[in-house]
């Protein structure tokens, strides 16, 4: 879950809430909105806290390829191409 997450990322994740559900994502991997390492931790209950027997789903997704390899390849020879998230 959250801790392996933490560990795994180093310290670059976030976390978020959405649809009731609160997710945890790697932000080393992939690009907003689409990153491989999400996952869905489920809802918080009454007291606030998250179900720790609850097993975590992943919900990461891969990127557009066609594009977000040409902003890539911007952004690796030196130019300051925007993410249009594509």
């Amino acid at each position: 879950g959250a801790q392996e997450i933490r560990r795994f990322s180093r310290g670059f994740y976030r976390m978020h809430e959405r649809d009731g559900d609160v997710f945890i994502t790697d932000l080393r991997m992939g690009l907003e909105p689409t990153y491989f390492f999400d996952f869905n931790l489920g809802p918080v209950n009454a007291q606030g806290q998250l179900d720790a027997s609850r097993i975590s789903t992943k919900q990461g997704a891969r990127a557009n390829l066609d594009a977000g390899l040409p902003w890539l390849w911007q952004r690796i020879r030196g130019n300051t191409a925007t993410w249009s998230g594509g």
